[in-house]
């Protein structure tokens, strides 16, 4: 950690990034890094691609953000990508990033590095590393930093459910609900409330769904039309994958949602035993062991072949 530290002692203003399309632990981080650089009298952002994701929208975490594309980077003197696994998710920042010194936080095992002064430790959640940094700052985690952080830990285990659960996890958790974080109100939002589009998407995603390798392997595909139909958003479906991995007979489940013609954005989950990371690593992606996703280009039934017949190498 002591690199990290030295790193914000010796910057006063800061870029902070995460990968495309963020998820929980990415915008939970993000938020929490900042709101603790600002602790200590530095300035910092979070620069986005997009708008937050509703269910993320906390008015916490409003006064940290602003859009990359209003963004000057001549007004800060450092880069941070926080939960980003590789710098090609970095997309339209990359350039950005790599424009200043820079330093890179995350716990995806195949983080290859990219950065000046990278930090990729071993733990549920890039949120426990930021819960971590603070403490070695001395800095106190304010109301952004706590919704951040249990955000960051919450989403990343599955509410606490997936294998990557630590005792570590609960224990920040617990700290930070002991800070005074009003768990009902954070815990309804990010869990349980969605909007119209997200809940008929799920219907799409189930309907879609079919069972291959004796029930073992789940594939759903997602259309981009289907998308508008439902009228839903990218971020709707973070978690609709669970719906085929909770299958009982299910060990891998593989979401493809068409991103353009031609191109399609593949996620995977397990249940027990098989490595998605090495699934999603032989076309260019990566993860964890339990999750993982990539870029697949093509035509969607060759694509479809292809992921039916690689994973007979993954499902015993």
């Amino acid at each position: 950690m002591k690199p990290v530290v030295d790193f914000i002692g010796g910057q006063n203003s800061f870029a902070v990034f995460t990968h495309l399309n963020p998820d929980g632990d990415a915008l939970g981080s993000a938020f929490s890094l900042a709101s603790a650089l600002r602790g200590l009298k530095k300035r910092a952002d979070v620069l986005l691609l997009a708008p937050l994701p509703e269910k993320y929208d906390f008015p916490e975490f409003r006064p940290y953000l602003k859009m990359l594309a209003q963004a000057d980077a001549e007004e800060y003197g450092a880069c941070i990508a926080v939960d980003c696994a590789d710098e090609l998710r970095l997309a339209d920042a990359r350039a950005f990033f790599f424009s200043k010194p820079n330093m890179n936080l995350d716990h995806h095992a195949s983080n290859p590095k990219y950065a000046q002064v990278n930090h990729v430790a071993d733990v549920a959640a890039t949120g426990e590393i930021i819960f971590d940094l603070m403490r070695a700052l001395n800095a106190t985690p304010d109301e952004a930093a706590r919704i951040g952080i249990y955000t960051a830990i919450a989403t990343d285990t599955g509410n606490f459910t997936f294998s990557n659960t630590t005792p570590r996890a609960f224990e920040i958790c617990s700290q930070i609900i002991n800070m005074g974080m009003d768990i009902n109100f954070v815990a309804n939002k990010i869990f349980n409330e969605r909007s119209l589009g997200a809940t008929l998407l799920i219907s799409t995603f189930i309907r879609n769904m079919r069972l291959h390798r004796d029930g073992k392997l789940a594939i759903s595909v997602i259309t981009r039309n289907e998308m508008e139909e439902a009228g839903a958003k990218p971020s709707d479906c973070e978690s609709i994958i669970n719906y085929a991995r909770d299958v009982q007979t299910v060990e891998i489940a593989v979401f493809i949602r068409e991103v353009k013609e031609g191109a399609y954005k593949v996620s995977f989950r397990s249940k027990q035993y098989a490595d998605v990371a090495d699934f999603a690593g032989r076309y260019g992606g990566g993860g964890h062991v339990r999750a993982a996703g990539c870029m697949m280009k093509g035509n969607i039934y060759d694509i479809l072949q292809t992921v039916v017949s690689v994973a007979g190498e993954y499902i015993r």
